[in-house]
């Protein structure tokens, strides 16, 4: 990626595709050097917007693709910690040792 408007327009457009649930999307602009880890308004980074959407496909390719499960909020909250009780599949996901793109 060239100039920082760039960086930032394909980290932006990074985050609308995690909550578009547009996994394809994902991958490609990880691969072309949208950051995985961008953290936006309030340290909202693309995992965190993954989990509160309950987009578990989107949150295992996150993972694969280097998401820092670790990284807080800036009100200190963790990425499963902004899910709805009813998804707990992705909790499930933040448990596995070694995540996996689904096939």
């Amino acid at each position: 990626m060239g100039s920082g408007a760039t960086k930032l327009s394909a980290n932006m457009n990074l985050i609308q595709a995690v909550t578009d649930n547009k996994v394809e999307w994902v991958v490609k602009l990880v691969a072309e050097g949208a950051d995985v880890n961008f953290a936006s308004i309030n340290n909202w980074t693309p995992l965190h917007y993954a989990c509160k959407e309950g987009h578990a496909c989107i949150v295992e390719t996150l993972l694969t693709l280097g998401a820092d499960r670790d990284l807080l909020t800036k009100v200190r909250i963790l990425a499963p910690g902004v899910l709805h009780q009813a998804r707990a599949v992705i909790y499930t996901l933040f448990s596995l040792k070694t995540p996996r793109l689904a096939t």
